[in-house]
């Protein structure tokens, strides 16, 4: 039913109601003048409210979910208050606003029925016109009035002021409108709070940990992420960082560490210490016997602060689950954990999904001789192997193939995968290290010795970067063999190690 029909729904309904009632005109006026009620609106005047709308009308309303019963309930209103509805409703109606929405808004509050779809319409589109340079959508605020359905009622002049009034209080510490405003979207009180209130929540939060480390601008940032913290108290954000770290101060967890990761995850600066307290201990506990402390998981935490507030069991499962995958493999549960420790996103990964970066890069080179059981030794030792995608793992092995491929003894085989299964940080270094590393710097003095300053294992490309700064006028010709595939890859890396400067490379392909 579209708006315009329930209209006419609601009104024809209205009518035959008064037809019925026309012989009982005179006491229904009395009845009128004793029972009428007055509804007080935020600018403090009154509008008068006839015998079809009472407080019992709108409890009732209140206690139903069925919009259906809302509206045979609404039915018994005015005619006024049916026809402001609809216009609003139909006013909006490009914007998505559907009468059901609406008419919960106005139960919440009741004086929306009675005012004036023309004043509420004009309060929505200038508030949107005021912040059209921030680009505030109106679809997104309706949705928001919906939440707090006296912004229908709100001056936008007023609403601007406080957003503009708090963003130039914070404007030297990064704070901008646009940023702002999403804040507001989220955490709409935030709309018609005093900004004074704000800045007090903001700087005396600050001031109790500025000798923490706490600065304006992360807590900030912090805030725009939650918005809530804008309106929490800073005592009782105080209160849930002392009192958690205190709990664990003998693990080595200290108030600068925890901010840090609150900064990252703002929802901690809220959370009940001990609810936090009981997460960490029932998961330490399920795998004690596995070698997990307390202070290796803390600072497993601090890195990854969502492990903070995630569920025990949850995390629990993921790291059972996919050891219990390639336990046939060697894989057990105290060195997968060691590796979590190491890199604590791994605690919050799906199994499966590691599981399948594992498989498919070994199904790749299996023709090659690279065996499960070999390739988990290494993710142990450089865990993000577990996580990184098997296309880069791929793209990096056959580097290391295509230069080994190239080295004056090339390695057989079983030595090649022995080498670099050893030193498995080979497999996580950019395709630009690795040429660089193993290719371009030996090939570039095959006849000469390496120079002093090119030689290492690691962070050779700033280096060879400088080295070639300082001999412009040299050039290197680099005598490679390969797929087209590889040539291709090295031409990409040195337009990479170049960076838009002259190339002095030449490439003679065998």
């Amino acid at each position: 039913m579209n708006i315009t029909s329930l209209s006419n729904y609601h009104l024809n309904n209205y009518k035959l109601e008064q037809q019925n009632k026309q012989e009982n005109t005179s006491e229904k006026n009395t009845e009128y003048n004793q029972n009428k009620k007055y509804i007080s609106y935020p600018a403090n005047y009154y509008i008068s409210f006839g015998n079809s709308f009472n407080d019992n009308l709108i409890e009732q309303m209140k206690n139903t979910k069925d919009i259906q019963k809302r509206i045979e309930l609404f039915r018994k209103m005015t005619p006024k208050a049916q026809e402001n509805c609809d216009q609003l409703v139909q006013r909006f109606k490009k914007e998505g606003l559907s009468f059901e929405n609406y008419l919960s808004a106005c139960v919440k509050v009741p004086s929306l029925f009675y005012q004036s779809p023309i004043t509420l319409e004009r309060n929505v589109r200038n508030l949107v016109k005021n912040f059209k340079n921030e680009k505030l959508d109106i679809k997104n605020y309706l949705k928001t009035c919906l939440k707090v359905p006296s912004l229908f009622c709100q001056s936008p002049n007023t609403i601007e002021n406080n957003v503009r009034n708090l963003v130039k209080k914070f404007e030297n510490d990064g704070l901008n409108s646009k940023d702002y405003l999403k804040a507001c979207i989220k955490q709409p009180p935030l709309f018609c709070l005093s900004p004074d209130t704000i800045e007090n929540n903001v700087r005396n939060l600050i001031k109790k940990f500025e000798n923490d480390g706490l600065n304006t601008e992360d807590y900030l940032n912090a805030c725009v992420k939650s918005p809530s913290l804008f309106c929490q108290s800073p005592n009782t954000i105080e209160k849930n960082i002392l009192n958690f770290v205190k709990k664990f101060e003998n693990d080595g967890l200290n108030t600068e560490d925890y901010l840090n990761a609150c900064v990252k995850s703002p929802s901690l600066f809220c959370q009940s210490p001990n609810t936090i307290e009981k997460n960490i201990h029932n998961f330490v506990e399920k795998f004690e016997n596995d070698g997990l402390n307390t202070e290796d998981y803390l600072n497993a935490c601090v890195k990854q602060p969502s492990l903070f507030y995630q569920s025990p069991d949850t995390i629990e499962s993921n790291v059972r689950n996919l050891v219990k995958k390639f336990e046939n493999y060697g894989l057990n549960t105290e060195d997968y954990l060691n590796a979590c420790i190491k890199k604590p996103q791994l605690f919050c990964q799906s199994p499966n999904t590691i599981e399948n970066n594992v498989r498919n890069l070994v199904k790749k080179f299996e023709n090659d001789g690279l065996k499960p059981k070999d390739y988990l030794k290494a993710c142990t030792k450089q865990p993000q192997l577990f996580y990184q995608s098997p296309d880069t793992i791929a793209e990096h092995i056959n580097i290391m193939k295509f230069s080994n491929m190239n080295l004056k003894v090339p390695l057989e085989n079983k030595n090649f995968w022995e080498k670099i299964l050893k030193n498995p940080v080979m497999f996580s270094l950019s395709s630009l290290n690795l040429l660089v590393q193993s290719l371009i710097i030996p090939k570039m003095f095959e006849n000469t010795a390496i120079p002093k300053e090119l030689k290492g294992k690691y962070s050779l490309v700033p280096k060879l970067r400088t080295y070639l700064e300082n001999n412009p006028d040299k050039t290197f010709e680099l005598n490679v063999k390969g797929a087209d595939k590889d040539i291709e890859i090295l031409k990409k890396c040195i337009n990479e190690l170049c960076n838009g400067k002259s190339n002095p490379f030449t490439i003679n392909r065998k």
